[in-house]
């Protein structure tokens, strides 16, 4: 009826639901992107050659132990990425 909207219970019991469900799927579609960038960038770091070694190119110049250029960018980046993904699930779990 329509003076159940009159209270605000009611409307926060009509409405919440629609918006956490909202949340839910953008959550969601977040953590697909998320671990398919994460597995990118996973498998562009190889340990025993660089970016580079990844396209055809070689990294005999380079020393196994130091990152530089795209191989730190990667690296740091996934590990953002990676943080990034648990908080998402993290989030996901505590509104389901």
């Amino acid at each position: 009826t329509p003076h159940f909207f009159l209270y605000s219970k009611t409307i926060a019991f009509f409405i919440l639901p629609d918006i956490l469900l909202l949340l839910m799927a953008i959550l969601l579609v977040v953590q697909i992107i998320l671990a398919i960038t994460m597995i990118g960038g996973i498998l562009l770091q190889s340990s025993s050659s660089g970016l580079g070694g990844a396209f055809g190119g070689s990294d005999d110049e380079i020393a196994a132990s130091t990152r530089r250029g795209a191989d730190k960018f990667v690296f740091v980046s996934t590990i953002v990425i990676a943080i990034l993904f648990c908080l998402v699930s993290l989030i996901i779990v505590i509104l389901s």
